[in-house]
């Protein structure tokens, strides 16, 4: 699809794949936690993901991932990734970019569990 869609168009289409399964007339919501592969060996040799790309709902889920796709695009950005918590998202955002040992400097009036965190 072409970036300079509207609005409206982007939230309602963007990163939907067609045909939908079992012939939906929408992406349908996807209520699993795990996700199974064609055999051991192909879990194995993928990393523990099936052919899909999918393992573990806490991990990545279709529906999670195709909410991704809208918020990005509605942001402009290259990517957007969905957590289960705001901590969740605080804690990967500082896990990610603070080396063991690092200092992190705050305001006094963070969010109590960032500060415990910390």
């Amino acid at each position: 699809m072409e970036r300079d869609l509207g609005f409206e168009t982007l939230l309602q289409h963007w990163g939907e794949e067609e045909p939908f399964p079992y012939g939906s007339v929408t992406p349908p919501i996807v209520q699993t936690s795990l996700f199974t592969a064609g055999s051991l060996r192909e879990r194995n040799e993928s990393g523990g993901y099936n052919e899909e790309g999918y393992s573990y709902t806490r991990v990545s889920n279709p529906t999670v991932r195709l909410a991704e796709r809208k918020i990005a695009a509605l942001e402009g950005t290259e990517d957007a990734l969905c957590f289960g918590s705001g901590m969740a998202a605080i804690a990967s955002a500082i896990l990610t970019f603070a080396a063991g040992g690092a200092h992190v400097l705050c305001v006094e009036t963070v969010y109590t569990p960032t500060r415990t965190m910390l």
